[in-house]
């Protein structure tokens, strides 16, 4: 039995035995339902009771009754949001999304009517909102995404009083009004008259509630328009945000009056009265418009913010909107036609629509895949809560609790709804659909074969919401377009796989459903892990129950810098459940740790560096006394000043936060004399640049378990490095590292950020230190608090180049902020100084680096490794070289790029698979075969160029030797035991296609087993994109042992002559001479066992060892020549091209095409490589354009997944990936890794082209639109 099937099994006993002691009734058959490891409910309740209304006076009533501690609730989007973050704590929750009418959308003969409760998707989509009143209907398109806008409620987004509500700022342009209903009756009030403050309404919320809205009906040429600009299209506060209605005189030549209203530009949603009264009578032309916006940004008091934009953006912004509204709404009115913005999506069935009964006794009765379910839930309850914790079914995840990931997606009443932020008393009464029940009898239901036959499945977490949002959209409209599929998608992040094959995959499912074709077909190769990832089935660490089980909570550090003075543990030792509470003292080994050389403290002991050092570790019975233990931890510190940026960190009065100074590593590359190479220049450009500190966003935060199994640690958790967590765990214990086992289990997404501990030593701690499994689950904010982030860089480049385009000297000085622990900033650094000059060949090279510790959260590997950030400042600096000396941008790279026999700036020199030229190749080919499309009006198209190179495997001395053993299985199958590590990005389905290749049977006869320190092989860190280069060599080579071994067996066994005998695919053997069939691998196995033979085979791969970087004099005295002296195993080579279309007034830049050139050596799985390109350009987009993880002198901004701007599926860019294969001699077959290398020239590309739409450099990414703006404007 494999590991996913014990822990499932194990998890249902515990599921048989709880069942006979929880408080629900389970129907008939229920115990026949799939079910997962659970962990077990909080017991200190948010509110006491959940209240479902059956009228405005039974909700009104209630609130009476609560005597001000009760709230209403209706789509519920906001309001657990803020009880979790304690804005108010009510004792009562009362729902009113059940009442009567409370959702209507109708018209009399005067009014336009909307209930309170209308959800923001049924106004998005009304053909009568869309006739008259489209600028709510525009409105209501833009506020969160499908599965959000399914529930949240227009009376909610009024109620919640925020100056960005895009349903405020629509409802103050109509001009409408809000029915306020009391127990002293009725009356109707402006909307505008209900602002307070940012996040303060004028209604009571405790004795009064909003239950319609009525604006006028239109009359003849009047028409409204919605504008809106945010950093991204979906799941995004507005910037800025504009709704104007109008009427036009009847000659249409005039306006004869406007309603105009901005949001967020005051502390509430704002009309502009003055621009209004302008206005009237105003002749409908560009000079009228273009005055009412002066008039209207003069109006609002604006302000900058660290995540959305400056000041100095909005101002600018605020016009454009408020034209732009006037223009379109005008040309509606003298058109008589109004915008669609729903296009064929269609109203849903209000909620109230179901049958209401009252809850009797807290218990709840609904039906779950098909079965009715009968519970009495705590009250305070998510769906998603009850579906993991209750009934087992943990295919839902959740990944940041707040419904901005739709990984906890799934179907009430068909509708797609995010479960973490639904309360589960709302499905009392209906039908609920989760991943378990999407496959009927074992049959995948067309969407879950599509995602697997189109390799959509990478690390699986976003799997099950996005099946179950497929499934809805299709229902909605059955033949969805792609811009369709990504709309309804857009409440679904992934950060692996780019979207592309799963809308590839949705379209297909399409088709099948529509009856057009009978099945889906296979495309590509099925991963391993597919079956279980899309139904539901995978066990991921959070996932995970044992028996006797603690929970452990963190107490955190309260600042980036500061003394402890004290810790005082006895309150929390002192709260019921609570078992234990660690601090320093109770470390038995090393108090420290760390990737590369130990520097970080386990537990802190008299200083706290960052906002992420643990204090304390609380362990108890339950989650909430873990919770409520951990704040009663007292900590008395004493502030320390702190720095923030490498030059105050450099500065000579600095404090010094570490050892002697604040400096984790200094390097140099040096080739030939600089100053020689730019006296021959007849060119020199010169350039600063910086990125940012960027998010690995994974959608698994850092979840395990930590057990003792006899005198063993046991760590089950997802890791990039199992080897590294046991050396590392056992010095944190004092044990030899026999007695500490690292489980490995599926990792929902790493990117680098799961290869330095989190909260392993805290596990192994727990566990070893109580003699009790210990769980451990970081929320989303704490996992951004603690784990490492991509490096800030700031560099210094100058290239100089002869007339005729040939690159002569390179000086570039590289400074990165390390944060406040090492992690792998010396090697970081040391790689992006040997990265800076890109894959050229330059004669004069000198590059320094310098990596320094601040007390910013601490910096790591992430995808790229230090290849991202030089190669953005130096394929901008080659961009601006070519157009000074007027060439063409491959013209001037393929006069320097690396060839067969030229010198890296290390002294290595290139002797194989060198595709830097042949990649720049295949990109102008396929950019030339191309036709652009054309702009938009007041929109420019660019097209930009950038190449890169990454390393494969560790290099610069890093150890890549690995084991891998592959044995013959009684069945007949093969288990090939390996180390390289599944990220999502499909080496374990990689390695059994080798191993399955090299042995001459089919793919589904081998088998692996992986991530295991007691029973898989070592495989070093997944990281360096190795894996594939290095563990699929060993594999090779293993399995050639092995088939070597199984053929003499077989030939002697079956007395067959070795030449004569063939193995087929089906695992039967054949005497070529006889043609008959003599036996089958089954039978071998047995003949072996009854022999004594052993077919299996291991094989200890060791490629050709690496140096760091050496002198020549260096190399002469170790003996090195050029055939020796290596600083990778191998390189591979990329060249993207991005087209964009760039907003003149806005500054907003859509990549509408991107080619992505990749040399690959060999792709074994042409599918998977594909995805990995895909999925790392919309990484690397993101970089370009929109995401940066903001800190404040060392206070996290940052904080939350919304606020960190990844790329989401509404990104309109279409992604062309060009395999270029050159085999390299060292991987299996010739094949190369790259998952890494596919982010690595993304952002310049987009930047190089950015500069060719609009003439703005952008040096500082991203390149959001403020900067782009700001940019022209300064150009300007």
């Amino acid at each position: 039995m494999d590991r996913s099937s014990l822990l499932k099994a194990r998890s249902v006993r515990w599921m048989r035995r709880r069942l006979k002691t929880r408080r629900w009734r389970p129907s008939p058959g229920f115990g026949r339902m799939p079910v997962g490891c659970v962990v077990n409910p909080k017991e200190v309740t948010m509110w006491q009771q959940y209240y479902l209304a059956s009228s405005v006076e039974d909700a009104l009533e209630m609130l009476e009754r609560w005597g001000g501690q009760a709230r209403l609730i209706a789509g519920g989007t906001d309001v657990l949001i803020d009880v979790r973050e304690g804005k108010y704590r009510p004792a009562c929750l009362v729902d009113i999304s059940r009442i009567p009418d409370m959702d209507t959308i109708e018209e009399d003969e005067a009014f336009i009517i909307v209930g309170a409760c209308a959800t923001f998707h049924n106004l998005w989509t009304s053909p009568l909102i869309q006739e008259k009143a489209s600028l709510l209907a525009e409105a209501a398109g833009h506020l969160g995404a499908w599965s959000i806008q399914n529930v949240a409620t227009l009376g909610g987004n009024v109620v919640t009083a925020q100056p960005a509500g895009d349903g405020s700022i629509a409802l103050l342009a109509l001009g409408a009004e809000a029915e306020i209903a009391s127990r002293a009756g009725r009356r109707w009030v402006a909307v505008s008259s209900l602002f307070a403050g940012p996040g303060r309404s004028r209604v009571d919320p405790h004795r009064e509630m909003i239950t319609r809205f009525r604006w006028r009906k239109p009359g003849p040429r009047q028409a409204s328009a919605y504008e809106r600009i945010a950093q991204r299209e979906t799941m995004a506060l507005p910037i800025a945000c504009c709704g104007v209605e109008l009427q036009l005189t009847e000659d249409l030549e005039r306006i004869a009056w406007a309603r105009i209203a901005l949001g967020p530009v005051a502390e509430t949603p704002l009309r502009m009265v003055c621009a209004e009264d302008f206005l009237r009578g105003a002749p409908c032309r560009e000079e009228s418009y273009a005055y009412a916006a002066e008039q209207a940004t003069m109006a609002c008091s604006l302000r900058t913010s660290r995540l959305r934009a400056t000041r100095e953006y909005r101002e600018e912004v605020v016009g454009v909107l408020v034209r732009r509204a006037l223009r379109r709404a005008v040309e509606f009115a003298r058109r008589g036609e109004t915008p669609w913005p729903a296009g064929r999506f269609q109203p849903t069935l209000p909620w109230s629509g179901a049958p209401w009964t009252p809850i009797v006794g807290g218990q709840i009765t609904f039906t779950l895949n098909g079965r009715e379910v009968s519970l009495a839930p705590k009250p305070d309850a998510t769906l998603a809560q009850v579906l993991r914790e209750e009934l087992g079914l943990t295919g839902t995840k959740v990944a940041c609790g707040e419904g901005d990931c739709g990984a906890c997606t799934v179907l009430v009443d068909g509708q797609a709804v995010v479960s973490c932020l639904y309360p589960v008393f709302k499905v009392h009464g209906r039908r609920v659909q989760t991943i378990e029940g999407v496959a009927q009898e074992g049959q995948l239901h067309p969407v879950q074969q599509a995602m697997v036959s189109h390799d959509a499945v990478q690390c699986g977490y976003c799997t099950p919401g996005m099946v179950l949002t497929a499934i809805s959209l299709l229902q909605q409209i059955p033949e969805p377009t792609t811009e369709e599929i990504k709309r309804g998608l857009g409440n679904n992040y992934c950060r692996c796989t780019g979207y592309v094959k799963i809308v590839e995959a949705i379209k297909d499912a399409a088709k099948v459903l529509g009856g057009h074709k009978k099945g889906v077909e296979p495309r590509a190769t099925p991963r391993k892990d597919a079956y279980r990832r899309v139904t539901g089935a995978e066990v991921y660490a959070g996932d995970m129950h044992l028996d006797g089980m603690l929970y452990g909570k963190i107490v955190w550090s309260a600042h980036p810098h500061a003394e402890i003075l004290g810790i005082d543990t006895a309150e929390a030792e002192a709260v019921p459940g609570v078992v234990r509470v660690i601090t320093w003292r109770d470390v038995p080994g090393q108090n420290l740790f760390g990737s590369v050389g130990y520097d970080q403290p386990v537990l802190a002991r008299d200083r706290v560096l960052f906002v992420g050092d643990a204090v304390a570790v609380v362990y108890a019975e339950t989650l909430a006394a873990a919770e409520e233990g951990a704040r009663k931890v007292r900590v008395e510190y004493r502030e320390l000043p702190g720095v923030f940026t490498p030059e105050e960190a450099l500065q000579p009065d600095a404090p010094i936060l570490k050892g002697n100074d604040n400096v984790f590593h200094r390097t140099q590359v040096q080739k030939g004399d600089v100053q020689e190479g730019f006296a021959q220049a007849d060119v020199v450009v010169e350039g600063d640049f910086t990125t940012p500190p960027i998010e690995h966003l994974f959608l698994e935060t850092e979840a395990g378990i930590g057990t003792l199994e006899g005198d063993t640690v046991v760590i089950y958790q997802a890791t990039q490095w199992p080897s590294g967590d046991r050396q590392q765990i056992a010095d944190i214990l004092g044990l030899p590292q026999e007695r500490v086992r690292i489980v490995q289990t599926p990792v929902g997404g790493a990117f680098g950020g799961k290869m330095d501990l989190t909260i392993q030593p805290y596990l192994a701690l727990g566990a070893y230190l109580t003699g009790r499994p210990v769980k451990i689950a970081l929320s989303r904010e704490e996992s951004i608090r603690r784990h490492v982030k991509r490096h800030a860089f700031w560099m210094h480049y100058k290239l100089g180049a002869t007339r005729d385009g040939r690159f002569v000297a390179l000086e570039a000085h590289l400074t990165s902020d390390g944060g406040a622990y090492r992690s792998t900033s010396d090697d970081v650094i040391e790689q992006a100084t040997v990265f800076a000059s890109g894959p050229y060949s330059i004669p004069h090279v000198r590059v320094t680096g310098i990596s320094v510790r601040t007390n910013n959260v601490p910096s790591g590997a992430m995808r790229g490794f230090g290849a991202n950030q030089p190669c953005f400042a130096m394929e901008s600096l080659i961009d601006e070289l070519a157009r000074k000396l007027g060439m063409d941008p491959f013209t001037i790279r393929r006069k320097n790029m690396l060839e067969e026999g030229s010198e890296l700036v290390t002294g290595q020199i290139l002797r194989h698979s060198v595709g830097a030229k042949p990649v720049l190749d295949a990109a102008e080919k396929a950019l030339r075969a191309m036709r652009l499309p054309e702009p938009r009006p007041g929109r420019r198209i660019g097209v930009g160029v950038a190449a890169g190179m990454k390393n494969v495997g560790l290099g610069i001395g890093g150890d890549d030797s690995v084991h891998a053993g592959i044995a013959l299985q009684p069945d007949g199958t093969f288990l090939l035991r390996h180390g390289a590590i599944d990220l999502g990005q499909g080496s374990n389905t990689v390695m059994c296609q080798i191993a399955a290749q090299v042995l001459g049977v089919s793919y589904d006869r081998v088998h692996y087993l992986t991530g295991d320190t007691h029973r898989a092989q070592d495989g070093g860190i997944t990281a360096a994109s190795r894996q594939t280069y290095i563990t699929g060599r060993a594999t090779l080579e293993a399995s050639k042992l092995l088939r070597s071994h199984i053929m003499e067996f077989a030939a002697r066994s079956y007395g067959v002559r070795l030449e004569k005998l063939l193995l087929t695919e089906a695992g039967q053997f054949l005497d070529l001479e006889k043609e008959v069939v003599v036996g089958d691998l089954e039978d071998l196995a047995r003949l072996a066992q009854q022999q004594g033979e052993v077919l299996a085979a291991d094989y200890y791969h060791r490629p050709p060892p690496t140096f760091r970087i050496l002198s020549p004099e260096q190399r002469q005295a170790m003996g090195l020549d050029e055939e020796t002296y290596l600083n990778y195993p191998a390189l591979c080579y990329m060249c993207h091209v991005a087209v964009v279309e760039v907003d003149e007034e806005t500054g907003q830049v859509d990549v509408l095409r991107f080619i992505a050139a990749h040399d690959v050596g060999r792709a074994i799985n042409r599918t998977a490589v594909e995805g990995q390109i895909e999925g790392a350009v919309i990484m690397g987009l993101g970089y370009a354009l929109s995401e940066e993880f903001v800190q404040e002198r060392g206070q996290i901004l940052s904080d939350r997944m919304h606020k960190i701007m990844v790329q989401r599926s509404t990104v309109p860019v279409q992604i062309f990936p060009i395999l270029v294969e050159d085999p390299d001699p060292g991987g299996p077959f010739g094949a190369k890794g790259l998952a890494e290398a596919g982010a690595v020239p993304t952002a310049p590309a987009v930047c190089n082209a950015i500069y060719d739409a609009v003439g703005v450099r952008i040096k500082h990414l991203p390149a959001t639109k403020d900067r782009v703006l700001l940019g022209m404007r300064k150009k300007a």
